[in-house]
């Protein structure tokens, strides 16, 4: 399985310096941000070519895209007419790490279904959290 972040500037590029300072090193995760000055055109054009890429190697392609129709969002949901991926959103920290911890032991469509129920338990009122504990 490989996995590819997209997002807004270098926050998908942060999220995977951030996994990869806890869990250690990641090889098959390759990140794509968005830039102000960025050629819409290459950016889709150039995480196409990588979905490509992966899927010849008969690579399943799992991406992570951090909001619900930003740009990077929009640019997955057009790929996703030419490429077969599986594609989430609402990019975090702790769901990236369940990804990469769990990624070689799950079917990727039980992942999918893993993944969703784990992302709403990782949001949490930490003032209600504590207040429930005194």
């Amino acid at each position: 399985m490989k996995i590819i972040l997209v997002s807004h500037g270098d926050l998908a590029k942060a999220f995977l310096d951030a996994a990869q300072m806890i869990i250690g090193p990641q090889e098959d995760v390759c990140v794509f941000g968005l830039y102000p000055e960025a050629s819409l055109e290459e950016f889709e054009q150039n995480i196409s070519k990588k979905i490509a890429e992966y899927l010849e190697q008969n690579e399943e392609v799992f991406v992570f895209t951090d909001i619900f129709f930003g740009t990077p969002f929009n640019t997955m949901v057009r790929l996703m007419n030419q490429h077969k991926v599986h594609h989430f959103t609402g990019l975090s920290l702790p769901i990236l790490l369940e990804l990469l911890s769990v990624k070689d032991s799950e079917d990727i469509a039980d992942l999918g279904r893993y993944l969703v129920e784990k992302g709403q338990t990782v949001f949490i009122d930490v003032n209600s959290f504590l207040d429930k504990q005194d």
